[in-house]
């Protein structure tokens, strides 16, 4: 053997000792990555089981409301931990239902409104309508009350949906909860607004302003399924709502009108539209440290409401007793004291005092 030859031999050794070693990371790398993606994906799955209990997924298309069908039962379940922890159910149109049973044969009230009645923040039998509900069937013969609520919504909705209303309802009974905002200039911005032309007549006009930011495609499919890829998707459109698109009235600019005028003009094209089957119901806020706001608008509210003849409730004296005495109407266990949303006793003290006051005497 020649001396060289125990070296190459070393070499030989060493150069394939690198080729081991060089080739042996790839594996590794590709374990470690499979374990990372392997440990997101399961944490992805976690935290969408986790979220399922208290969020759904994006909800957002229903049928006609002319087609809507109290015979179905529950449709659509929506669940949300925003405002209190609460299960929502609705018709496949819309309509929130009250958690108690259809009665047939039995009149039917219409209640709409705002996310007041939407009302995502409470459980079925807490909603107004179910208060109603109980009321009238413990003092005679029972009341199916159908209750609409569009987050958002405003006295333009309101008179947009009348045609649709009437078609599925009949001549029942119209009652419109309102809050600040919803009868006045706000009525006549938006998607869905009023619009007073020159000659000051008024008619309705409907667009969608979320067209522009609606999901498509796979992203659409995928926040249907996903509730946690639902819920940040929210949280990110509420920390950029400046990319939703506001639409501006198209006539008869604010300054020509004030906040008295557009709340008459708003709560006459209401009895227009519903004519004398109207009452419409007016939710103050009340604030826990005694802070009286919004006494010019309800003060025009009932003025109009006086003028053109139509019948109209405001709960201010209800509510501000209630807070006076120590009784939270507004807020939920897991948002500040006293503000936001009505809350389930005060959807009851409101049922009790529409009740007395102006429902029990039109039976």
């Amino acid at each position: 053997m020649s001396p060289d030859a125990p070296r190459q031999n070393s070499v030989s050794v060493k150069t394939n000792s690198l080729v081991v070693k060089t080739g042996g990371r790839s594996p590794i790398r590709r374990s470690a990555l499979f374990r990372m993606l392997a440990g997101v994906f399961f944490a992805l799955i976690a935290a969408e089981c986790a979220l399922r209990p208290f969020s759904s997924a994006l909800s957002n298309t229903w049928r006609p409301l002319t087609e809507d069908d109290p015979s179905e039962g529950r449709a659509k379940e929506i669940r949300q931990y925003y405002e209190g922890i609460a299960a929502s159910h609705f018709s496949s149109s819309h309509a929130r239902l009250t958690g108690h049973p259809w009665v047939k044969d039995a009149a039917t009230l219409v209640l709409i409104g705002d996310s007041y009645v939407e009302a995502t923040h409470v459980d079925d039998t807490e909603t107004l309508g179910a208060k109603i509900e109980v009321l009238a069937r413990r003092s005679g013969p029972p009341l199916n009350v159908r209750q609409y609520g569009w987050s958002g919504a405003g006295a333009a909705t309101y008179v947009a949906v009348a045609p649709a209303i009437a078609q599925r309802w009949g001549a029942a009974p119209i009652v419109i909860l309102a809050n600040h905002g919803d009868l006045g200039s706000e009525a006549f911005v938006g998607a869905t607004r009023l619009v007073i032309e020159a000659d000051r007549t008024v008619h309705v006009e409907v667009h969608d302003e979320l067209e522009a930011v609606r999901p498509q495609g796979i992203v659409d499919w995928i926040l249907r399924r996903s509730t946690l890829a639902y819920v940040l998707a929210r949280r990110m459109l509420e920390l950029r709502s400046d990319s939703i698109p506001v639409v501006a009235v198209s006539s008869a600019p604010s300054q020509l009108f004030s906040e008295a005028a557009f709340i008459r003009i708003s709560i006459r094209e209401l009895k227009r539209a519903y004519s004398n089957r109207l009452l419409i119901v007016y939710i103050p806020e009340t604030r826990i440290d005694g802070t009286i706001v919004d006494l010019s608008d309800e003060a025009a509210f009932l003025s109009a409401c006086e003028t053109l003849d139509v019948a109209c409730l405001s709960e201010r004296s209800t509510l501000e007793a209630a807070v006076q005495s120590s009784r939270l109407v507004r807020g939920f266990p897991n948002t500040l004291p006293g503000v936001g949303h009505i809350n389930a006793l005060g959807y009851s003290l409101i049922a009790e005092d529409v009740w007395k006051r102006a429902l029990m005497a039109r039976r």
